[in-house]
C-alpha cells in the first residue's frame, strides 16, 4: 500500500503539540513531516514562515495544522490543500479580549470553512468551538480525545528507587506537576497549597517539572516546592509521586494529566472543563485558583492512603478504557481518510 504523506504544522517547538504528533507516529499507511511556525512564541516570526508552509504543503497529501493561532495564520495554506485542524484548547480565542476574541473567532471560522475537518480534543472544546465558529463550520467538528501510551504499572521497587533518588522521606506526600510554568497552567496555586498543607502538619512536597516564565517564582513560595526543570521522561517523576496535580486555568485535555493517571496516580485538578472531562469520577477537583481547597485535598490524601490508592487504580483503568494512544491513532487515521476521500 502506498503511504500518504502528512505535513504537521505546529505553532512553536516544544509543548503538547510535539507530543501529540509523536503519539500519532507509526500510523498505518501514513508518513509524517513536521515544521514549526516559530521556535518561540513570536507572531511576527510565525507569520513570516507561512509562505514556507504553502510551499512544503504542496509536496504532501494532507496538511494538519495544530492550534487555533496556527490555523488562523495558515489560512492561505489551508485554502490550497486538503487540510485538517486540531484545536488543542483554543487558547488564542480563550485568552483574547472581547474584540480580540471576535476577530480570532472570525479568522478561525474562515480557516475551518476551508479545512476538510476540525478535530476537538475534548467534548468541552467542541462546545466552545461551536460557540466561536460560524454556523457553516459546525458540521466540520469531530471529537477525538487525546490519548497516551500506557506502560506497565509502577511497582513498589521502582517507586522506592525513584523516591530515594529524589531524597523523599517515607512520610512525605509527593505531589507531581508537569507542564509549562506559566500563568495558564497556574503552578503557583499548587505551591501555595503545599504551604497550606504543611501548616496542617502534612509533610507535603510539590515536584514541579517544566520550564517557563514562572520558573524560580514557584520554588520561592516555600520550602516544600522543588523545581526539577524540564524532564524528557516523566515516568520516574510519577513513580516517586503520591498524586498528580493539574491546576490550570483552562485546559483542552492535558496529556501529562492522562499520563499521570495511566501511571496510577490519583489526580487533583482544577475545575477547568477539560480537566473534569479527563477525570470524571476518579479524581479530586477543586475551584480554579483555590489554594486552600487544594491544600485540604492534600491533607485528605495524606490521611486516607487506602482511598488515595483506590483513586489511582481507578484513574489508570479510566485511561486504559477511554484515552489510549491506540484509540487516538485509529480515530485520527479515520479522520485523515475522510479528509482525503
Amino acid at each position: 500500500m502506498t503511504e500518504r504523506s502528512v505535513l504537521h504544522v505546529l505553532p512553536h517547538s516544544g509543548a503538547g503539540g510535539e507530543e501529540y504528533v509523536d503519539l500519532l507516529e507509526g500510523m498505518e499507511g501514513f508518513r509524517f513531516e513536521r515544521m514549526t511556525l516559530s521556535e518561540v512564541q513570536s507572531p511576527a516570526g510565525a507569520l513570516a514562515r507561512v509562505p514556507s508552509v504553502i510551499r512544503r504543503a504542496r509536496k504532501h497529501d494532507l496538511l494538519h495544522v495544530h492550534g487555533d493561532a496556527a490555523a488562523i495564520l495558515c489560512l492561505p495554506a489551508i485554502g490550497l490543500n486538503r487540510s485538517l485542524i486540531t484545536l488543542h484548547g483554543m487558547h488564542l480565542v480563550s485568552r483574547s479580549s472581547r474584540l480580540g476574541r471576535r476577530a480570532a473567532s472570525a479568522g478561525l471560522s474562515a480557516s475551518a470553512k476551508l479545512a476538510r475537518g476540525v478535530i476537538c480534543v475534548s467534548q468541552w472544546e467542541s462546545y466552545e468551538a461551536g460557540l466561536a465558529l460560524a454556523d457553516f463550520a459546525l458540521g466540520r467538528l469531530t471529537v477525538i480525545h487525546n490519548g497516551v501510551a500506557i506502560g506497565e504499572a509502577i511497582g513498589e521497587a521502582e517507586r522506592e528507587a525513584a523516591r530515594t533518588r529524589l531524597g523523599l522521606a517515607p512520610d512525605e506526600l509527593a505531589v507531581a506537576f508537569a507542564g509549562s510554568l506559566d500563568a495558564r497552567k497556574d503552578p503557583l496555586t499548587l505551591a501555595r497549597a503545599v504551604t497550606a498543607a504543611r501548616a496542617e502538619g502534612v509533610e507535603a512536597v510539590a515536584l514541579v517539572a517544566g520550564d517557563g516564565p514562572l520558573r524560580g517564582s514557584v520554588a520561592s513560595i516555600g520550602p516544600g516546592v522543588r523545581e526539577l526543570g524540564p524532564l524528557a521522561d516523566l515516568r520516574p517523576l510519577f513513580a516517586a509521586a503520591d498524586a498528580f496535580c493539574m491546576p490550570s486555568l483552562r485546559e483542552g485535555l492535558s496529556l501529562s494529566l492522562l499520563e499521570a493517571m495511566a501511571a496510577g496516580l490519583p489526580p487533583l485538578v482544577s475545575a477547568a472543563h477539560g480537566n473534569l472531562e479527563a477525570i470524571a469520577e476518579v479524581g479530586l477537583p477543586f475551584a480554579i485558583g483555590d489554594a486552600n481547597e487544594l491544600g485540604g485535598l492534600l491533607v485528605w490524601l495524606a490521611r486516607n492512603p487506602e482511598e488515595a490508592g483506590k483513586l489511582g487504580s481507578a484513574a489508570r483503568a479510566r485511561v486504559e478504557a477511554e484515552f489510549s494512544a491506540e484509540r487516538m491513532r485509529r480515530e485520527t487515521r479515520e479522520a485523515y481518510l475522510r479528509a482525503l476521500d
